[in-house]
This record gives structure tokens, C-alpha cells and sequence, in this order.
């Protein structure tokens, strides 16, 4: 599906993109948003980018060559500047599924992909962009994800329902309150292959978890590259570093330095999350280690049906 970004009547757009939201310990969403005339140029020029670098489609799932490493860098480059010029956000959240609030019996990870949809789109929307803000929405088309639900469960949640029963559809007032308190115009799914600023959502999104999974070999090769008496060659074969790790390691070395360059409040080295961590969720690229609301706020369970038979 083409995401037609330029005739309707909102003001600003936000696409988004999931990493590993199904396998491994570390999961994560990003949404990047902003003016409509800044997300279609920006999507314009990371498509220019991409056919510059022969790449038909970014896909952090794929990063093991030098290829994409250059493509990603690019993207950084693009983006980072107008980030620190607050014309452009970028939210990355991250879950552990070892934690207190994942680690239970019959988790249901799609209905949790969707509550941590619900988070970023409600941190944001609400909380980092003036009050005045049309959205249009453009996820990444995805077969588990029920859109029209998303709707209703942003709905729900701004009628101050409690957070268990986000997912009891018989109270639903459909799209009432959305577009009054969130101002949602359209959420319209995009086939990533279609929209590039996906594409660059799934880049960070997979920075952000890897960034925890491989946090002690990513520091450790980090020290080595900025210790000038390493040779830094027999570092990586000390570390027996794969093709993969090597070039994503890149990438997020320079991101990492992009971003202490422009002063945007990341932290990686005394970060107590050992991940990349915003420790004010104000700047315009934030990274959040998504923590338990309260006791109550849980995973959600796997609902198993029982059928009874009465025999007369």
C-alpha cells in the first residue's frame, strides 16, 4: 500500500516500526514524527539515500555488510541534525519480556505489542507536540495488528478506563474521544517497502534493543576502538565478533557520537539501564526502557475459552 502523505488535512505525521517483538529477551517500537513538511521531505531524501546506496529496503533483521552500514549512516546523518533542531522526534521504546511485568505464564505478546503502541503513541502524541497537532499515523503494515483496535483502544484509554480492561471491546465508544483528545485524522498502515521513514523507525528500533542484548560486548569493543594503543583488528578477534556485530557495532558507535556531538542527552557508558538510555524524555530523540506502572500493570494473558456441555 502507497501512503498517500500529502492531500489530507493534518498538520503532522508519525510513522512507526517494531524490531524483535517476538523472539529473544529484548524487544522494542520506534515512532518517528513530525510537521508534515518535514516528514515528506525527510521521506523523500532517505528514499534518494537508499536508491543512492542500492538498497531497495532497510531491514535491521538484515544488517551484516559495510552496504547497509553505509546506508544507515546516511540516514543517521540526515536525521540527527534536524532532531537537534526540534523539528523532528524520534521515540524509541524498549521492553524486557525477563521482567517483572513480562514474565508470566500464557503472555500474550501480540495484545502486548499493542499496549506498547498504545504507550508510545500516547506519550507522544499528548505529551511532545502542541495541543494543536492533526495526526495522521502510518505503522508498518502487520499482519497481528489490528489497527481498527487501535483506534478504539486509544479511544478507551482517553475515557480513563482501567488499564486491565483495555482489550474488553464491549465497552467501546469507537473514535469519540480519539479525535478530540488525540486528534487523529487517519491511521493508515504502510508497506515499509513503500515508506522509507519506516524504514529508518525499524533502523532505531533495532539499535535501541540490540543496544541492550549486546550491551557488554558493544562497551568492550567500544573502549578498545577508542584506546589509540589497540590495534583494533586483534580487538575484534579477541571478541570473535561476527559480520553482524562488527557492522552494527559501527552504526551505533556513530550514532552515539553524532549524538554527544549535537549534546542530545544520550547515555550509553553510565547508563545504569545498560542500554542507550534519554534520561530526559523532553529531548527529541528519547530512548525509553519501559518500566511497571504499578503492581497491577502486567502483560497481558492468553485468554483460554472453556466449553461446557450439559448432557439431558
Amino acid at each position: 500500500m502507497k501512503s498517500n502523505i500529502t492531500n489530507e488535512s493534518f498538520t503532522h505525521i508519525a510513522f512507526a516500526d517494531e524490531s524483535n517483538w517476538n523472539q529473544g529477551r529484548f524487544r522494542s517500537i520506534c515512532m518517528i514524527s513530525g510537521e508534515k513538511e518535514t516528514i515528506i521531505r525527510l521521506n523523500n531524501e532517505i528514499k534518494n539515500k537508499l536508491i543512492e546506496s542500492n538498497i531497495d529496503e532497510f531491514k535491521w533483521r538484515n544488517f551484516n555488510s559495510a552496504k547497509l552500514r553505509f546506508a544507515a549512516e546516511k540516514i543517521i546523518y540526515s536525521l540527527i541534525p534536524v532532531c537537534k533542531n526540534n523539528l523532528l522526534r524520534i521515540n524509541i521504546l524498549i521492553w524486557d519480556i525477563e521482567d517483572s511485568r513480562h514474565k508470566i505464564k500464557k503472555r500474550d505478546d501480540i495484545a502486548n505489542l499493542a499496549r506498547m503502541y498504545f504507550h508510545l503513541f500516547n506519550n507522544v502524541l499528548k505529551n511532545r507536540w502542541p495541543d494543536n497537532a492533526i495526526w495522521k499515523l502510518c505503522p508498518d503494515k502487520h499482519n497481528v495488528i489490528d489497527w481498527n483496535k487501535m483506534h478504539e483502544i486509544l479511544d478507551y484509554k482517553s475515557l480513563s478506563i482501567d488499564f486491565p480492561d483495555l482489550f474488553n471491546q464491549n465497552n467501546f465508544k469507537y473514535n469519540i474521544v480519539l479525535k478530540k483528545l488525540y486528534k487523529i485524522e487517519i491511521v493508515e498502515e504502510c508497506e515499509s517497502k513503500d515508506a522509507h521513514l519506516i524504514q529508518t523507525a525499524d533502523l532505531f528500533a533495532g539499535m535501541a534493543w540490540y543496544s541492550k542484548e549486546q550491551y557488554e560486548k558493544f562497551f568492550q569493543w567500544y573502549r578498545f576502538c577508542n584506546d589509540k594503543q589497540l590495534i583494533i583488528k586483534e580487538c575484534v578477534e579477541e571478541l570473535k565478533l561476527t559480520s553482524a556485530q562488527k557492522e552494527r557495532f559501527k552504526i551505533m558507535k556513530l550514532f552515539y557520537e553524532l549524538c554527544k556531538k549535537y549534546k542530545m542527552g544520550i547515555s550509553y557508558e553510565s547508563s545504569s539501564s545498560k542500554c542507550f538510555r534519554t534520561e530526559d524524555p523532553k529531548r527529541p530523540v528519547n530512548f525509553w526502557l519501559y518500566k511497571s506502572l504499578s503492581d497491577k500493570d502486567k502483560a497481558p494473558r492468553k485468554i483460554s475459552y472453556v466449553v461446557t456441555m450439559s448432557i439431558c
